[in-house]
């Protein structure tokens, strides 16, 4: 019977290396980086969350600026006053 992994290991044109070492060093490392960038996306994420809302806040208020500029133009009577409450 033939013995492949003695014929393997002795083969001129094959070459066996031995397993690499994990380093346990590296890992932590990378992980620590990992968690540092989810982090920071964290952090991100909640503020373009609040900018958002402030945006949603920013657009509510100009329309009720409008809406309270429009009602102002038709209290005052000028059907062409609108224009003037634009500038």
């Amino acid at each position: 019977m033939r013995r492949s992994g003695r014929h393997t290991e002795e083969h001129h044109l094959i070459r066996c290396l031995a397993p690499e070492k994990k380093d346990d060093d590296d890992t932590p490392a990378t992980e620590e980086r990992l968690t540092s960038i989810e982090n920071r996306l964290d952090g991100m994420q909640t503020r373009f969350d609040d900018l958002t809302d402030r945006i949603g806040d920013l657009t509510s208020r100009m329309g009720n600026i409008e809406q309270l500029l429009q009602n102002l133009a038709r209290i005052g009577g000028g059907g062409g006053g609108g224009g003037a409450a634009q500038s």
